[in-house]
């Protein structure tokens, strides 16, 4: 069974630090981890990973435009008429999915953080 491709997924939009193993065989083989990323993927239709582009960082919809970039910008108090203005490809739904990605991203791992007094 070909996980990738029952699922329509291709190899490149495998989000970033999760792999599918191939066997000496070239045939792929998953984990249940791996499944269960997949379908988490598969509930971001705008955000892309691309190895060949961007140095394969998460972008949107498949431009050159990082979900780091979008959301620094968000972060930094850019109001959403700005961004859309200085970035036309995009599109109100692209900045709600950046900041949802990010929001996941940050609950996958641990970030070093000053602990409170």
């Amino acid at each position: 069974m070909d996980l990738l491709a029952d699922m329509n997924v291709s190899p490149a939009e495998i989000p970033i630090g999760h792999q599918v193993a191939t066997t000496r065989q070239g045939h792929r083989s998953s984990t249940l981890s791996t499944c269960y990323t997949l379908a988490l993927a598969m509930t971001y239709s705008r955000i892309t990973v691309n190895p060949l582009q961007m140095g394969g960082v998460p972008c949107i919809r498949g431009l050159r435009i990082p979900v780091a970039t979008v959301v620094g910008m968000l972060a930094d108090g850019m109001a959403e008429t700005e961004i859309l203005a200085h970035y036309p490809d995009l599109e109100s739904a692209d900045l709600r999915e950046a900041l949802r990605y990010a929001s996941e991203a940050v609950r996958e791992r641990e970030l070093p953080l000053r602990r409170a007094q």
